[in-house]
């Protein structure tokens, strides 16, 4: 492999464990809103408009936390075939 090429590979490499971390960190945060959230829907009247604001608000968080979390498998799945053109 030239010096251009493993260059390359390193770049390629430390962006995707980046991208993994940002997604790990995102798929964190959606998921303590949606127990915000759900704290908040706990706390207020069955019938109150804040209360089904909040299940809006959960639902959104946890559907983008899972979002987040797929990506960040699917970047997770790409280390190990980068490291091994690192060796190659």
């Amino acid at each position: 492999m030239s010096t251009v090429q493993a260059a390359a590979v390193d770049a390629a490499l430390k962006n995707v464990i980046s991208a993994v971390d940002t997604a790990s960190l995102a798929k964190s945060c959606f998921y303590d809103l949606a127990e915000m959230f759900e704290a908040i829907k706990k706390l207020s009247d069955e019938h109150s408009t804040v209360h089904a604001l909040a299940g809006i608000g959960k639902y959104l968080a946890d559907d983008w936390g899972g979002m987040h979390d797929r990506q960040r498998e699917q970047l997770a799945s790409e280390i190990e075939p980068l490291r091994a053109l690192k060796v190659a």
